[in-house]
Protein backbone atom coordinates (compact mmCIF):
# COMPACT_ATOMS: atom_id res chain seq x y z
CA UNK A 1 0.00 0.00 0.00
CA UNK A 2 2.70 2.48 0.96
CA UNK A 3 4.54 1.95 -2.33
CA UNK A 4 1.49 3.00 -4.37
CA UNK A 5 0.36 5.75 -1.99
CA UNK A 6 1.58 9.02 -3.49
CA UNK A 7 -0.65 11.07 -1.16
CA UNK A 8 1.90 11.07 1.66
CA UNK A 9 -0.40 9.53 4.27
CA UNK A 10 -3.02 12.27 4.09
CA UNK A 11 -6.38 12.26 2.37
CA UNK A 12 -6.45 11.72 -1.37
CA UNK A 13 -4.92 14.42 -3.55
CA UNK A 14 -7.10 16.45 -5.91
CA UNK A 15 -5.40 14.77 -8.84
CA UNK A 16 -5.24 11.32 -7.22
CA UNK A 17 -3.79 8.63 -9.45
CA UNK A 18 -3.09 5.88 -6.90
CA UNK A 19 -6.73 4.87 -6.30
CA UNK A 20 -6.90 6.31 -2.80
CA UNK A 21 -9.79 8.64 -3.73
CA UNK A 22 -11.89 5.64 -4.78
CA UNK A 23 -11.01 3.75 -1.58
CA UNK A 24 -11.97 6.77 0.56
CA UNK A 25 -15.25 7.20 -1.33
CA UNK A 26 -16.11 3.53 -0.80
CA UNK A 27 -15.29 3.79 2.92
CA UNK A 28 -17.46 6.91 3.24
CA UNK A 29 -20.38 5.13 1.54
CA UNK A 30 -19.97 2.21 3.96
CA UNK A 31 -20.03 4.59 6.94
CA UNK A 32 -23.17 6.29 5.60
CA UNK A 33 -24.84 2.90 5.19
CA UNK A 34 -23.98 1.97 8.78
CA UNK A 35 -25.28 5.32 9.99
CA UNK A 36 -28.63 4.77 8.25
CA UNK A 37 -28.92 1.31 9.77
CA UNK A 38 -28.09 2.69 13.23
CA UNK A 39 -31.04 5.10 13.10
CA UNK A 40 -33.53 2.27 13.65
CA UNK A 41 -34.95 1.77 17.12
CA UNK A 42 -35.98 -1.53 18.59
CA UNK A 43 -37.71 -0.21 21.69
CA UNK A 44 -39.91 2.53 20.21
CA UNK A 45 -39.21 4.88 23.12
CA UNK A 46 -36.81 7.26 21.37
CA UNK A 47 -39.11 10.27 21.60
CA UNK A 48 -39.64 9.96 25.36
CA UNK A 49 -36.13 10.94 26.44
CA UNK A 50 -33.00 9.22 27.77
CA UNK A 51 -34.74 7.72 30.79
CA UNK A 52 -36.84 5.54 28.46
CA UNK A 53 -34.36 4.84 25.65
CA UNK A 54 -32.58 1.53 25.13
CA UNK A 55 -28.79 1.23 25.34
CA UNK A 56 -28.33 1.20 21.55
CA UNK A 57 -30.60 4.15 20.85
CA UNK A 58 -29.25 6.53 18.20
CA UNK A 59 -30.83 9.44 20.11
CA UNK A 60 -29.02 8.90 23.45
CA UNK A 61 -27.93 12.23 24.88
CA UNK A 62 -30.47 14.20 22.88
CA UNK A 63 -33.55 15.89 24.31
CA UNK A 64 -37.01 14.36 24.04
CA UNK A 65 -39.00 15.17 20.89
CA UNK A 66 -42.44 14.61 19.38
CA UNK A 67 -43.03 11.31 17.56
CA UNK A 68 -42.09 11.59 13.90
CA UNK A 69 -39.77 14.59 14.33
CA UNK A 70 -36.64 12.61 15.22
Amino acid sequence: KAATDDCGGRKACDNCSCGRAEMEAAAEEAREGEKKEAQKSGCGNCAKGDAFRCGGCPYLGMPAFKEGEG
